[in-house]
């Protein structure tokens, strides 16, 4: 299957979002997948924070953290849950911006630019949907949604 994420290599394994791993020397498949129940993929790449794997699940913001056995290849969760806003409110402007997008591709529609209006219902409120890998420094997680960047951390 197709991944959006970029690929991670630790100890000279590769990884991909879906924590597929593959020998970096030789490509042998060495692990079909992350833990029992775990669902990878989205546009996400894992991100290694200390010795565990960080990841973003699908696109809501549904995270895991993983410790890695077995010489890298298998996992144990040891942590996640799902990020929002401080105060779990969706964001105005974010609202905002989604009904003005779907707004200029139906005018797009009857001008004939586009075959058809293409902003899946899906994927959340624009503010709220993270389509980015978290990164790493110190002690702080940044993590960007479609219309802020945030900072976890002290």
């Amino acid at each position: 299957g197709t991944t959006g994420g970029s690929m991670l290599t630790a100890g000279g394994i590769l990884f991909d979002n879906q924590l597929r791993a593959a020998d970096g020397q030789t490509g042998k498949m060495l692990a079909d997948g992350g833990p029992q129940g775990f669902k990878g993929g989205g546009y996400a790449s894992p991100a290694i924070a200390g010795n565990l794997f960080v990841h973003f699940r699908g696109n809501e913001g549904h995270v895991v953290a993983l410790q890695p056995t077995n010489g890298g290849i298998s996992y144990q969760r040891v942590g996640g849950g799902t990020l929002r806003k401080p105060d779990g409110k969706r964001d105005p402007e974010g609202e905002k911006y989604k009904k003005e997008l779907r707004a200029r591709a139906e005018r797009a529609v009857k001008q004939g630019l586009l075959p058809y209006v293409d902003l899946p219902k899906a994927h959340g409120s624009w503010a709220d949907t993270y389509g980015s890998s978290p990164v790493f420094h110190g002690d702080r997680m940044y993590v960007r949604t479609r219309m802020a960047l945030y900072c976890i951390g002290r």
